[in-house]
């Protein structure tokens, strides 16, 4: 009886199988964006994404980056500040806010499998706390959207890295497990495949196209789509967004 009820909780949450269409936010509604950020290449590809942000639909974003990694979060810190100060003079006068937190990394370079599956539990754990508002940011520029860094994100993003997987999969277990409604409308997940991919998926893209939990699957090479259909998730191509 509890698995039937759960697997009809699954087809009523699931993005790619629910009847029911997600509650819309209005236009010109401030949006709470989360960031997830990998390390290298993966942090490059993201900011050279956000550089196209409307930062005045975006008004508080929050970056999650892995523990230890000083670059991502001196790069995240560098980029808000000068998008921030760009915005000053803005007609809207609208600066937003924003968060940087840290997870426990997912998985290390050369780490075993069996330890995998203990690093990517405390990953999980801190993913939950965090879309859940119950983490201390470890840098906060305070505005007067704050307001929206104490709810549920209304939008994840993420472009490849195994953090992202799992943020995206805690997203869903907090959408399958909401029975009174109030992360309706929040929570919405877009990943991106890197650009570096071509032909074929990442394992984290593998994952996410299985399992069909992710609300926007992107591609930035059309000759992924044909070749990577799973269970009726296909990547979506719009062109390149680092190109």
């Amino acid at each position: 009886m509890a698995l039937a009820a759960l697997a009809v909780r699954i087809y009523l949450v699931h993005p790619h199988l629910s009847p029911r269409p997600r509650q819309q936010r209005h236009r010109g509604d401030s949006v709470h964006l989360l960031i997830v950020l990998g390390s290298g290449g993966h942090t490059t590809e993201m900011f050279i994404m956000c550089r196209e942000m409307e930062y005045a639909t975006y008004t508080f974003r929050t970056y999650v980056v892995n523990e230890g990694d000083t670059m991502s979060e001196s790069n995240a810190r560098r980029h808000e500040e000068v998008y921030m100060s760009l915005m000053v003079n803005d007609v809207c006068g609208i600066q937003g806010g924003y968060n940087i937190m840290t997870v426990p990394r997912a998985r290390n370079i050369h780490q075993s499998l069996w330890t995998t599956t203990l690093s990517a539990l405390a990953c999980l754990k801190a993913c939950l706390a965090i879309l859940r508002g119950h983490q201390k940011p470890i840098y906060s520029r305070r505005t007067d959207t704050q307001h929206l860094a104490i709810t549920y994100p209304d939008m994840i993003v993420s472009n490849g890295p195994a953090t992202g997987a799992i943020m995206i999969f805690a997203a869903f277990l907090l959408r399958l497990f909401d029975l009174i409604g109030s992360t309706n409308g929040k929570l919405q997940t877009v990943y991106v495949e890197s650009w570096a991919r071509v032909k074929t998926l990442s394992l984290s893209g593998k994952l996410l196209t299985a399992t069909g939990i992710c609300d926007l699957f992107l591609s930035q090479w059309p000759s992924m789509n044909a070749a990577n259909l799973v269970m009726g998730v296909e990547p979506v191509y719009r062109g390149s967004f680092v190109g």
